[in-house]
């Protein structure tokens, strides 16, 4: 006769949850690339089809509020097409002019296009707050998740500080910007 296996043995569970922690990490490249290129719906996509564990959902979620900040960017910077605009750069520059369309990786200011990955942060972040509630804890999650997956940590680490301050309960957050998939495809593309 054949022993069945009894499903709330500890070992076994433990070994599942290892095995679905390493597909984890195995699909960290996939979803830092996927977010780099603000696919968001691609890296959830890959994160539903992971098995079930807390570190796909703490990534689920870092995800999808870095989402909500991207869409919420977008959104206040076509609000504003048709008006004049001076729009920082990262390189303390300034492009200056009427803004004409905004598209997914760049918008046309006067005659110039400019990327999106050229505007510096706070300027990025000012236009988000446009549609994003300021103030509100959640606002400054997806802020610092956003800036997170796109490899910008200093800026992360002031909106993820900021939002632990406001109250936000922000421990899968944390988890995943120390020690996390996407954190660790990021620090051995370095």
């Amino acid at each position: 006769a054949v022993k069945s296996i009894d499903p709330a043995d500890p070992i076994l569970a433990r070994d599942a949850e290892r095995a679905a922690e390493d597909k984890l990490l195995e699909a960290g490249h996939t979803l830092l690339d996927a977010c780099k290129k603000r696919k968001f719906d691609d890296a959830l996509k890959v994160l539903d089809g992971l098995p079930l564990s807390q570190g796909a959902q703490d990534e689920r979620e870092v995800v999808a509020a870095a989402a909500g900040f991207w869409d919420a960017f977008l959104k206040g910077y076509r609000a504003r097409v048709g008006q004049d605009t001076s729009l920082r750069l990262s390189d303390e520059k300034r492009a200056t002019g009427k803004l004409g369309r905004v598209e997914l990786d760049r918008a046309v200011v006067g005659l110039v296009e400019v990327e999106h990955d050229s505007l510096h942060a706070d300027q990025m972040i000012l236009l988000a707050f446009d549609v994003l509630p300021a103030g509100e804890p959640a606002s400054y999650v997806k802020t610092a998740m956003y800036f997170f997956v796109v490899g910008k940590r200093d800026v992360s680490r002031l909106y993820l500080a900021t939002a632990r301050e406001l109250g936000a309960n922000i421990e899968g957050n944390e988890r995943v910007w120390r020690t996390g998939a996407i954190r660790a495809a990021q620090v051995i593309k370095k």
